[in-house]
């Protein structure tokens, strides 16, 4: 059963650790979505919720001024979109499987 509460309140972004706390917020309730939109049977938003996820560590990675660990965040940000690639059809899924590469 599905239990949806009010979104915290998020003050504004000001600093690396705020960003990091709110970036953990939204990580934290996309895990929830994805146990629930598996790939096998929810193949749409299951990709739709992993685009939000890498859209989040994107902009993690706008404000983090070590060029070391930004690189880091977009390499997780690719591996977390290719995952789904061997798993889909790409004749079914031909547009999800076009936006993810």
């Amino acid at each position: 059963c599905l239990k949806l509460e009010t979104p915290p309140e998020i003050e504004h972004i000001i600093d690396f650790k705020s960003a990091k706390e709110a970036f953990l917020m939204g990580m934290r309730d996309l895990g929830s979505a994805l146990d629930f939109f598996v790939l096998d049977g929810f193949v749409t938003e299951h990709i739709k919720i992993l685009q939000e996820m890498s859209q989040l560590w994107k902009e993690l990675a706008k404000i983090e001024l070590d060029p070391a660990r930004r690189a880091k965040m977009h390499k997780r940000r690719i591996n977390l979109l290719k995952t789904p690639l061997h798993d889909i059809s790409q004749s079914a899924y031909r547009q999800e499987f076009q936006q993810l590469c």
